[in-house]
């Protein structure tokens, strides 16, 4: 489909009510638009009644909070039926989390272009794409890896693409950057099991016993915040700075010597990306999901195995003794960073893709609903949900 005439065009990016890694990529996908004439909307979805949109800045675009509301009164069909009333036939779909935009887009047959955006390699996401996988006209994944996947994965429609996303040039001047002591280690993410938080004590324990000057900022909120913090207490060289605007974590980044991520599963982190473009190294633990996209192993960065948190130490111990190789290390860091993220090419490939993508015909041929999901959809969605537990009814 080509789109003439861009003035009645408008992208809808729909997605889940949290500050997450998510709302970043969309956040700098809006605000470094190459088509400013083009609308803008983002429906940010919730649970409950909550009706607060998440502190993310998406610069112009029209910001609309759909929640789910009592979910033993509300029933799919009349949620979906919500948040379509913000769509009109002008509207490209981007999807970001799945559920409820694809149930919406099949519930009520919209004719509108779905482009999907594959942030992560967690299961529902998967589960997503391969029951509505129909659905999707083009499928955009932030790695190399997710790119593969989904081709293993799902229909042949969704055509899976591997483009890096947008993120901010950050102002730093690489050769003023200092590499006094003490060394400062940051992490900035969820204080969460699943970003392997549960390891920092274990790691400031090594860190403690060996001879390096460092300090460890630690940077978010989460509900492992208050055990880490009584597991590392007393220890000044630990500080715990909260969860905080992004502008004040990048200007601390600056400062920053290394970056540690110890996370189970990831997409490409926001995080790890916006570190690499401040100087800040990356020790993490690896995966094939993103990481080697963006880390060099011991060129700008180190993927050390799974678990292993002698090795974090090891590394960090490296670099941190060795003041000619942190400097070597940064600027390699910031070089890569810069290549593959640069915020107004990588937005308007995107925005590209966007434009060039159709609404497929017969994609409603593909799926019929059958009656008893068409009775579910109907009813309060959590009397569905334990209908549909109860009896192993799939969606």
């Amino acid at each position: 489909m080509q789109h003439t005439k861009m003035e009645n065009i408008e992208f809808v990016y729909i997605m889940p009510n949290h500050p997450w890694g998510v709302a970043s990529v969309v956040s700098n996908l809006i605000r470094y638009s190459a088509y400013p004439e083009i609308r803008k909307k983002v429906i940010l979805i919730g649970i409950g009644s909550e009706n607060k949109p998440c502190d993310k800045d998406f610069g112009d675009a029209e910001v609309i909070v759909e929640s789910s509301g009592n979910m033993w009164t509300n029933s799919k069909l009349s949620f979906v039926r919500r948040v379509a009333r913000h769509i009109s036939e002008n509207s490209i779909i981007i999807c970001n989390d799945g559920s409820p935009e694809y149930s919406m887009v099949e519930l009520l047959q919209l004719r509108n272009p779905v482009i999907s955006i594959l942030h992560g390699d967690y299961r529902h996401y998967f589960n997503g794409g391969y029951r509505y996988g129909y659905l999707i006209d083009r499928m955009i994944c932030v790695s190399s890896f997710l790119k593969k996947k989904a081709n293993k994965l799902f229909p042949s429609c969704t055509n899976p693409i591997f483009i890096p996303f947008a993120t901010p040039h950050v102002k730093i001047n690489i050769d003023q950057k200092s590499y006094e002591k003490p060394i400062v280690i940051t992490y900035a993410g969820s204080i969460i099991s699943a970003k392997g938080c549960h390891h920092f004590p274990e790691l400031i324990k090594q860190l403690d016993q060996s001879t390096l000057d460092y300090r460890f900022d630690i940077w978010g909120d989460g509900d492992l915040l208050d055990w880490l913090k009584k597991e590392v207490h007393p220890n000044s060289r630990v500080k715990f700075h909260g969860r905080k605007a992004n502008e004040i974590v990048i200007n601390a980044l600056k400062e920053s010597n290394i970056s540690i991520l110890l996370s189970k599963k990831e997409g490409l982190p926001v995080s790890l990306v916006e570190a690499m473009k401040c100087g800040s190294i990356p020790v993490v633990f690896d995966l094939d999901t993103g990481i080697p996209d963006i880390i060099d192993h011991e060129i700008n960065g180190f993927r050390v195995p799974q678990e292993d948190v002698t090795g974090i130490c090891n590394r960090i111990l490296q670099i941190g003794n060795d003041i000619n190789l942190l400097k070597k290390m940064s600027n390699a860091a910031v070089i890569k960073a810069n290549s593959l993220f640069e915020p107004k090419r990588q937005a308007q490939s995107y925005e590209d893709l966007f434009l060039e993508t159709s609404f497929r015909k017969e994609k409603f041929h593909a799926h019929k609903t059958s009656v008893i999901n068409a009775v579910l959809n109907r009813i309060p969605m959590k009397f569905a949900w334990k209908i549909r537990k109860y009896c192993s009814i799939e969606e």
